[in-house]
């Protein structure tokens, strides 16, 4: 479906527990986004039309990767030039 869709996918086989415990499978998570993300244009993806999906523990995981990718990095990216760093 994705294919006729003209719909890139990427598909992270994280690591599971008990034998890589957490937060082994969140970091595989989180490089995978950024990977992907920051190499948009090397992959022939369009930024603007990202879509991201998942089920059950690797939703939960995905959605803590994006939030970390668009969030967490725009906000400590905001803090730090308003601030002028930590210290």
């Amino acid at each position: 479906m994705t294919e006729s869709l003209g719909i890139v996918t990427v598909s992270v086989d994280y690591r599971l527990s008990p034998e890589f415990p957490y937060p082994a499978g969140l970091e595989d998570c989180i490089r995978v986004t950024q990977y992907v993300l920051d190499r948009h244009w090397r992959l022939g993806i369009d930024p603007d039309k990202v879509m991201v999906a998942g089920d059950s523990a690797g939703g939960m995981l995905l959605y803590v990767a994006i939030f970390q990718h668009f969030v967490f990095d725009f906000v400590m990216n905001r803090l730090q030039t308003q601030w002028g760093g930590w210290g």
